[in-house]
């Protein structure tokens, strides 16, 4: 999450995760069925983004997903 006074960096950060793709899962949580590990690493650099404004979470599983892979064709 970032805060409010930094607007701009959060506008142009989720338009840079649209533009590569991700699904919005929930307002601040975005999903991508692949590895991105190195793009985020990139992303976090460019948009001088800390640890907390910018969470990685690996999961095997998300309930009731039909709209992530329907999203994502598989």
């Amino acid at each position: 999450d970032i805060e409010d006074k930094y607007k701009m960096k959060r506008e142009a950060l989720r338009g840079k995760i649209k533009e590569l793709g991700f699904y919005q899962l929930q307002k601040s949580v975005w999903v991508c069925p692949y590895d991105f590990q190195k793009e985020a690493n990139i992303i976090r650099a460019f948009f001088e983004l800390t640890y907390d404004e910018m969470k990685i979470i690996t999961a095997c599983e998300i309930e009731q997903d039909r709209a992530v892979k329907i999203f994502f064709k598989i």
